[in-house]
């Protein structure tokens, strides 16, 4: 089990790099103005994710057929 929790918490690292990466190669690459815009809405959505109402009505979603 300790093997096990070790490599998720290597997985979970290695997913936060690759994030960080993504995101700084999307603001380069979008520049300026853009970026901005990017970084808000991302901002937004994710200050959305401790809203109660939000995360109510993403308790009640089911997961669609073959997913």
């Amino acid at each position: 089990m300790e093997a096990f929790l070790e490599e998720l918490k290597g997985v979970a690292l290695e997913a936060n790099r690759l994030r960080r990466g993504v995101l700084s190669k999307l603001v380069a690459t979008a520049g300026g103005y853009q970026a901005t815009l990017y970084l808000e809405a991302l901002s937004r959505f994710v200050l959305s994710m401790h809203d109660p109402e939000v995360l109510r009505r993403f308790d009640q979603c089911h997961p669609l057929p073959g997913s």
